[in-house]
């Protein structure tokens, strides 16, 4: 069995198990205007589109760490993948992203409704409403992993808070890049890249896993890096995709990191190797807010010329090589290693 063949077989359960969830607190007992905006049915169409990859991953580590399916774990991934849609649903309101997974993103949905009901401004109506969703979602994910009857249970809140809290931290520092005329070093990249998206997507649930099942120290240290350097490596894939991916398969716009002038090792590589003419093509193109296909052939071209390619191939190559150093000091049964093994093969393929 491969890692998709395994994701497609978890995602089915753990969407069932969050459907269950979600209809349930939507039947609570509340003030019928607490449920006019009807956030609950957003945030399950929003969340329901998704890959679920994150719970699925701790549902994988867990099972790897010989832990058993139980309603409390299915509890636990769909608390990371109610998480995960809060974090996602903040972060289209920054980039001002309208669009997520081929449909509108939360925010956008909201100022149409806005605009339906003759809200004063449907755009902050919108917001507003959105960061609501998030926070709704915050805290039913708190409340999921707080069923969780075991010693352990302090220590896994604790782990999770600090976690989340420092990608809410890599948020902001990006958010600043982007909005100020700061260049970060390769050192501040690789911070924010580690934080807002590595850790958080593949050693978040590799150690929430690891916490659950009590391995080791040594095992979950190895793990740990080992999802830093796979979720670093998949930061970079969406860097490419997000200049060269196709809208339909990525779910969101070509072209957002150029228009926000995000400050990925892409922009990073480019200004530090283009000369003074390039320089100033690049700075039509980035920071941009009505870049279109045009400003993007510009970049593009520059990555070809300046072998931007072969630089971040370079990167990758580095972090897959130490990637097979802490694999091999793994000690679980060996379909495990091998589901393990075509998820890190296929981190390195994907196209969405």
């Amino acid at each position: 069995m491969n890692f998709k063949e395994f994701s497609e077989s978890e995602r089915k359960i753990i969407t069932n198990h969050l459907r269950q969830y979600l209809g349930f607190k939507k039947e609570e007992n509340l003030p019928a205007i607490f449920k006019e905006q009807k956030l609950i049915d957003s945030l399950k169409d929003f969340a329901l589109r998704g890959k679920l990859i994150r719970g699925t991953l701790f549902l994988f580590a867990s099972k790897m760490f010989g832990e058993k399916e139980s309603k409390e774990l299915l509890d636990i991934a769909c608390a990371i993948e109610l998480m995960h849609s809060s974090l996602l649903i903040q972060d289209d309101i920054i980039d001002r992203d309208r669009t997520r997974r081929g449909t509108k993103t939360i925010f956008a949905k909201y100022e149409e409704d806005g605009k339906k009901i003759k809200a004063i401004d449907p755009y902050h109506y919108g917001i507003s409403t959105a960061i609501m969703a998030a926070d709704v979602a915050f805290f039913f994910a708190i409340d999921l992993i707080s069923n969780y009857k075991n010693s352990e249970l302090s220590k896994l809140l604790k782990y999770y808070s600090h976690e989340i809290y420092l990608v809410a931290l890599a948020e902001s520092a990006d958010s600043i890049f982007g909005q100020t005329a700061k260049d970060p070093d390769m050192e501040e990249i690789y911070a924010v890249y580690r934080h807002k998206t590595a850790r958080y997507t593949f050693s978040l649930p590799f150690e929430m896993a690891a916490i659950v099942a009590k391995v080791d120290d040594t095992t979950r240290k190895n793990l740990k890096e080992l999802g830093e350097h796979a979720g670093i490596i998949f930061q970079l894939k969406d860097d490419e995709l997000g200049l060269f991916g196709e809208e339909e398969l990525i779910g969101k716009p070509v072209g957002s990191d150029v228009r926000e002038n995000k400050k990925t090792l892409i922009r990073y590589l480019l200004y530090k190797r283009a000369n003074d003419v390039d320089k100033k093509a690049l700075n039509t193109c980035f920071g941009n807010p009505k870049a279109g296909e045009n400003e993007l052939i510009v970049v593009k071209a520059l990555y070809e010329k300046y072998g931007i390619k072969n630089k971040i191939n370079d990167e990758i190559k580095t972090l897959m090589e130490r990637i097979w150093v802490l694999f091999e000091k793994l000690d679980f049964d060996q379909t495990y290693k091998e589901i393990l093994k075509s998820l890190l093969e296929f981190n390195l393929q994907r196209s969405a």
